[in-house]
């Protein structure tokens, strides 16, 4: 009995990590492959950012813009290691029309309307899920502003996706939920 709670046990903590949240802190990520991003912000600009410096919200007190003038391309994308299913993107709701669509493999997963916020900067945070797949794309879809010259548009903090659990994993929950099934039915006769 206590063997095969043990086993239970070690099935249930292997399958954990393949179904842990990926977590990519832009301004200071690491581990992911991206494309598109401005520079490091509120360092690069000087710019208040939603006050990001001293946030204590924020992981790391940085973030990066979708859209400015050292590509004057209104998208960025993040590409993850296994496919994902819903994302959660810490973004600001400045003075701009800081709107923005997010795709997943080139499919639209759903738009984040953030028109301009009558001078005040607050961090929000927008949940969204779709077909999965690996790479993520913002894409701005406001008029530019008049700052974007020097402070660009659309500021991202974090996103935090949500993977696909691996095969592995899930024939491991399967394995753990068959034997605590087994535990019970031995309890009962």
């Amino acid at each position: 009995m206590k063997k095969m709670l043990t086993i239970c046990a070690m099935v249930a903590l292997a399958a954990t990590p393949a179904m842990a949240v990926y977590t990519v802190d832009i301004g200071s990520e690491t581990g992911f492959s991206q494309v598109g991003w401005g520079p490091v912000e509120a360092t690069t600009s000087g710019g208040f950012y939603g006050g990001i410096s001293t946030d204590p919200g924020s992981y790391d007190n940085l973030c990066r813009v979708i859209w400015d003038t050292s590509d004057d391309d209104p998208s960025a994308s993040v590409t993850f290691a296994t496919a994902i299913n819903s994302v959660s993107i810490r973004y600001l709701s400045g003075i701009a029309d800081d709107s923005f669509d997010v795709y997943v493999d080139s499919v639209l997963w759903g738009s984040v309307s953030n028109p301009p916020s009558g001078g005040s900067e607050t961090w929000n945070t927008a949940t969204l899920s779709g077909t999965a797949g690996t790479t993520l794309t913002l894409t701005a879809t406001g008029s530019q502003w008049s700052g974007y010259e020097t402070y660009g548009q659309v500021a991202i903090d974090r996103i935090e996706a949500t993977p696909i659990p691996a095969p592995a994993a899930l024939l491991l929950g399967a394995v753990g939920v068959t034997g605590l099934g087994w535990l019970r039915r031995r309890r009962i006769a």
